[in-house]
């Protein structure tokens, strides 16, 4: 997996996890900070498509097409209303678009025609959206992902393979320690006695959605935005806090 602005320093039994134009019209107007939750609305919009009583879709000879997946897109509409949309009609209880900070945001991109694209898997949706509509995305993805006891959409560009088990951790507004805790839970580890290291204890600001595919992952991306790091001690699968430089830019 693919970890940027991070690096992992493995000894022995502690783990110390530093976190470091086409088809589209791009919007200059900058997006939200990443990692923003964003629950998918449903839109209501007449298909430009062909499609039988049960919304397959119907060939230009009137024969059903079996693809599992269709995503429509209509003119002038930007990319991330028809991922929403994608999302509620296949059930995913939100959209995750969890993308690094260099990517464009979807909602900035514009499509100036109707599409449609088909295919039998997530992954094979993704690779026909760029090629249909010629996003700029690298190695952009959906994949599935468990989120409590439902499912959510994540398009990500973070490097997940496409047949990687994704959790969502719904980081709540508490300090960093309480997150921590839920997200060692989840996984089976604990926080070590007197677990925390550091001086201050830092908060988080507002909910949002977290996602990750192991416990290192979950914990680098936590810790991303502040001066501490996570040490796992693997022997006891307990976890500590120590501090470490501010990361640059972020």
């Amino acid at each position: 997996m693919k970890i940027s602005n991070f690096h992992l320093v493995l000894c022995m039994a502690i783990v110390t996890v530093i976190s470091g134009c086409g088809s589209m019209i791009i919007s200059s107007d900058k997006e939200s900070i990443i990692g923003e939750p964003f629950i998918s609305a449903e839109i209501q919009k007449e298909s430009t498509g062909n499609f039988d009583n049960n919304g397959k879709s119907i060939g230009s000879g009137g024969q059903l097409e079996n693809f599992h997946f269709n995503f429509v897109i209509h003119k002038n509409e930007d990319l991330r209303s028809a991922m929403s949309r994608f999302s509620d009609k296949y059930n995913y209880s939100r959209l995750i678009v969890d993308l690094s900070k260099e990517s464009i945001r979807p909602s900035k991109i514009i499509i100036n025609k109707n599409s449609e694209s088909k295919a039998n898997s997530l992954n094979e949706m993704s690779q026909k959206l760029m090629k249909d509509l010629n996003l700029p995305f690298k190695n952009a993805l959906f994949h599935e992902a468990r989120d409590g006891e439902k499912k959510s959409l994540v398009f990500s560009d973070r490097g997940y393979a496409p047949e990687a088990t994704l959790n969502v951790h719904n980081v709540r507004v508490a300090t960093i320690m309480e997150n921590s805790r839920e997200i060692a839970e989840f996984y089976g580890w604990k926080l070590a006695k007197n677990a925390w290291q550091l001086p201050v204890h830092y908060k988080v600001k507002y909910p949002y959605p977290l996602v990750s595919q192991d416990l290192i992952s979950a914990m680098s991306r936590l810790f991303e935005r502040y001066p501490a790091q996570a040490q796992l001690m693997q022997s006891t699968n307990q976890v500590m806090f120590t501090s470490r430089q501010q990361p640059v830019n972020m």
